[in-house]
């Protein structure tokens, strides 16, 4: 089932942002995995978090945000 795999999918990049919470791809790659998840609020609130981790993310994390909330994202 697709869905599963896609709760899976979002189960690992969680347990790779717990082990490594300062690793900004880590937490792209659960963003997307959000996404994928059909969660729009909780890709943006790892995005957000991830530059508060390291600010230099910032222009990025914004453009993907904007992409999310214009739905281009998805």
């Amino acid at each position: 089932n697709l869905d599963f795999l896609k709760m899976i999918v979002k189960s690992i990049w969680k347990v790779f942002v717990e082990q490594s919470p300062t690793n900004i791809n880590y937490r792209k790659g659960l963003a997307g995995a959000y996404l994928l998840n059909n969660q729009k609020e909780e890709a943006i609130r790892v995005l957000e978090e991830a530059v508060v981790i390291d600010p230099s993310f910032e222009t990025e994390a914004k453009n993907y945000i904007e992409q999310i909330r214009s739905g281009k994202m998805k």
